[in-house]
């Protein structure tokens, strides 16, 4: 219903409604080519083939769809349709974190926490994992608080 009344304000010429519809179809677009690449990943309903997964993910990841970007740091981190680079996937886990992909921001807490892709800085480890946390992803819990156990009573 929302969408007929968006679709009409956009032929009385909105400019608000023209541009929410453009970004609508932008991102159904950046995700059907994700979900390219996850069919060619997963080899559903199409030969597996991890080069074309990754072409895929990359094409809708320069164009900023957060999952498509961690997606993407996966294949570079384990060199799975690409050649193993890790500080390549920790590029794309870093664009794709600071889109709110919960996934991802927990793999920039582990990159600066380890030292991976940037100087190892724990407190910035400590922000990333907090931002996951914030979205009740359970693995950042306990990766905060190994990182900031919490302080004694007085």
């Amino acid at each position: 219903m929302a969408a007929r009344w968006k679709q009409k304000a956009v032929e009385l010429g909105d400019p608000d409604a023209q541009n929410d519809l453009g970004n609508f179809y932008q991102q159904g677009r950046l995700k059907g080519q994700c979900n390219m690449g996850l069919a060619y990943w997963n080899g559903i309903g199409v030969d597996q083939d991890d080069g074309v997964a990754t072409d895929w993910f990359y094409l809708s990841a320069i164009q900023g769809f957060a999952q498509s970007q961690f997606n993407l740091g996966v294949a570079y981190a384990v060199g799975r349709g690409v050649e193993k680079d890790v500080l390549e996937a920790v590029k794309w886990w870093q664009k794709a974190a600071e889109q709110g992909d919960i996934l991802a921001q927990q793999k920039a807490g582990w990159a600066f926490e380890t030292g991976t892709g940037f100087q190892m800085d724990i407190d910035r480890a400590i922000e990333w994992y907090a931002k996951a946390v914030e979205q009740g992803d359970a693995m950042a819990i306990s990766s905060l608080a190994r990182l900031k156990p919490p302080k004694p009573e007085s």
